[in-house]
């Protein structure tokens, strides 16, 4: 006789029963905080990677520009009517290259710093040295360069609408 109850009470437990085990409830928090976490730091790396875009940009169309490789600065000019100049400029550094000679561009003693960012503009001071290899080896050695370039947003990304400022001695 189970404790308890009184003998022959209906509701009491029948000897050797177990009921049956409750299923656990899965806490929905848990997957929610994941999704919500990876959302987070997605849109934190997105910010910091749009954040730095105008200097990434403005590196990359330097070395293009001194490597003559019209076809990749074209690329990162803006279609917009901001960048008709900029781009008939580019086409025709691109014209100026007879010799076909290719240099390796060195941009590491070059300083790039956001002057002014907004969410469709930025705008990129530039300054240091730049050294210039051909495919022999021989190096023009430091030649100091500063300018500003200004910049557009263009989707998720970054294009170069106008350089302003640029001076170069020696290349």
């Amino acid at each position: 006789m189970a404790p308890g109850y009184a003998p022959g009470y209906p509701g009491g437990p029948t000897p050797g029963y177990a009921p049956p085990p409750t299923a656990r409830r899965r806490n929905p928090i848990l997957p929610i905080a994941i999704v919500a976490g990876v959302v987070v730091l997605a849109v934190i790396i997105g910010l910091v990677v749009r954040y730095n875009g105008p200097t990434s940009v403005s590196r990359s169309f330097l070395q293009n520009i001194y490597q003559f490789n019209t076809a990749a600065a074209l690329g990162q000019v803006c279609s917009s009517s901001d960048g008709a100049k900029l781009r008939q400029q580019v086409s025709a550094l691109g014209a100026l290259d007879t010799t076909g000679q290719r240099f390796t561009v060195d941009t590491s003693q070059v300083a790039f710093t956001i002057t002014a960012e907004s969410l469709t503009s930025a705008t990129v001071s530039l300054s240091g040295h730049i050294t210039l290899k051909d495919a022999n080896g021989t190096s023009s050695g430091p030649q100091p360069t500063s300018g500003t370039l200004t910049l557009d947003a263009s989707g998720l990304w970054w294009c170069v609408a106008s350089i302003g400022n640029a001076n170069s001695s020696g290349v």
